[in-house]
């Protein structure tokens, strides 16, 4: 039996040289990572982008609808006081007792009975005006103003007033309208309507022949106050 014997020596295998296709191999893996790498801090920067225009529009449309609830409040308010008005000079009554011949108790019974117009409409004050725009009655905050015919009207209706006069007298499809708007008299401010004081029958509107230059106006207004704003916003829900 033969016998080999083991030398205690091992040889080893050298290292196998790199070649140029290790080489770019090495530096293909390099060049994916780094992409990985651009990639995700791309994805990252895009998601933030889109998480701050995300919250940007939704500000957008809290704020589009905040101001759509207002606008919808203000003509809530504007279109009462249009209505309320106009049912109060569209009347014949009111031509004759404001008009022909000026009542002072007829007025203060039907446009001054502050307790009435404030409990039922939240209207506080409210004035009859001449066409020199010469008030012959006011109330203001539910009270009568006894100096009102002294007033100086181009003062007192530089607020907004004067403009929703001029506005009342100009006539739209060939009737007289109620102007409304956001006035301010006397320091405050107030939802306020103007309309002519003009005969309902039409016999007696054609007897009257109101124009611009001779048409009496009357006014009734809301003050803008906490009471107001409470209102508006358990109808809205805000």
């Amino acid at each position: 039996m033969t016998t080999t014997n083991m030398t205690a020596d091992h040889e080893f295998m050298e290292p196998r040289a790199k070649t140029d296709n290790d080489t770019h191999q090495s530096s293909g893996l390099s060049n994916q990572i780094r992409l990985l790498a651009v990639l995700l801090v791309t994805s990252l920067a895009l998601t933030v982008a889109l998480l701050f225009w995300f919250a940007h529009s939704q500000d957008k449309v809290a704020a589009a609808n905040a101001r759509h609830l207002a606008q919808t409040a203000v003509t809530v308010q504007t279109n009462n006081l249009q209505k309320i008005l106009t049912d109060y000079t569209w009347w014949d009554e009111a031509y004759q007792k404001l008009v022909t011949n000026f009542d002072t108790a007829w007025f203060d019974e039907n446009f001054a009975e502050g307790d009435y117009l404030g409990d039922t409409f939240g209207i506080t004050t409210s004035f009859l005006a001449g066409p020199d725009k010469k008030m012959l009655r006011h109330m203001r905050d539910s009270e009568i103003v006894t100096d009102g015919p002294n007033i100086d009207t181009a003062t007192y209706f530089s607020g907004g007033v004067d403009a929703l006069i001029q506005q009342a007298k100009r006539k739209v499809d060939d009737e007289y309208k109620a102007a409304v708007g956001l006035v301010r008299l006397n320091g405050e401010f107030y939802f306020a309507a103007v309309r002519v004081v003009h005969p309902h029958s039409e016999e007696l509107l054609a007897k009257a022949d109101v124009k611009a230059d001779n048409a009496f106006v009357a006014a009734f207004m809301r003050p803008l106050d906490n009471e107001l704003l409470q209102t508006i916003g358990r109808d809205f829900g805000l």
